[in-house]
C-alpha cells in the first residue's frame, strides 16, 4: 500500500502556522492565527483525502480532485472571512466557545456584501470557491463517488490516521 507523504507535509505547515503563532502579540494576530491553522489543516485533510481516494478508486480521480478543489477554495474563503471580521467587526467573532463555533459563525447577507465590496480579492475567492462548488459533473457519477466516499473511504485505516491528526491539530490551537 502506498505510503502517504501527508504526515510530513502535515507536520511541516502544523510547525509554521504554530511558529507563528507563538509571536502572535494581539487579539487580531492570535484570529489570524487560528484561521491558517483551520485553511492548512483543510487543506491537509482534504488533499490526503484525494490522495487516497485515488489509490483506492482510479475512476473517481476528476470527482476527487473536484471534492478536494472545492473544499479547499471554502476552507480558504473562510478563512479569509475570519480575518476580514477580526479587523472590520471583531465583536462578531464567537471566540469563546470552541474551535467549531469559531469557524463555523452565522454569515448573514449584509455582512457577505460589506466583505465582497471590502476588496477585489474577496470576490476572486468567492468565484473560484462558487466555480467548484457548481461544478457541473455527471450527477449519478458524483453521487456514486460520494457514496463511496462516505461508505467507504472516510472508513480506511488511512483516513482514520489523516483524521487524528488534523482534528489533534486543530484542537491544540486555541482560538485565544
Amino acid at each position: 500500500m502506498k505510503k502517504y507523504l501527508v504526515d510530513f507535509a502535515f507536520a511541516a505547515i502544523l510547525s509554521l502556522v504554530l511558529t507563528n503563532n507563538a509571536h502572535a502579540e494581539t487579539r487580531q494576530d492570535c484570529i489570524a492565527a487560528a484561521a491558517d491553522m483551520y485553511v492548512a489543516a483543510s487543506i491537509a485533510n482534504h488533499t490526503g483525502f484525494r490522495d487516497m481516494a485515488e489509490q483506492y478508486r482510479p475512476n473517481y480521480s476528476t470527482l476527487a480532485n473536484i471534492r478536494m478543489e472545492t473544499q479547499i477554495s471554502g476552507a480558504r474563503l473562510r478563512g479569509t472571512k475570519i480575518k476580514w471580521l477580526a479587523t472590520a467587526h471583531p465583536d462578531w467573532l464567537v471566540t469563546d466557545e470552541g474551535n467549531s463555533t469559531f469557524i463555523n459563525f452565522s454569515w448573514p447577507l449584509d455582512m457577505s456584501i460589506a466583505f465582497l465590496e471590502a476588496s477585489s480579492s474577496h470576490v476572486e475567492l468567492d468565484e473560484i470557491f462558487q466555480k467548484w462548488a457548481n461544478d457541473d459533473c455527471d450527477e449519478p457519477e458524483r453521487r456514486a463517488f460520494n457514496s463511496w466516499r462516505v461508505n467507504q473511504g472516510l472508513k480506511t485505516p488511512e483516513y482514520k490516521v489523516l483524521s487524528a491528526q488534523v482534528t489533534e491539530a486543530a484542537s491544540s490551537c486555541p482560538v485565544l
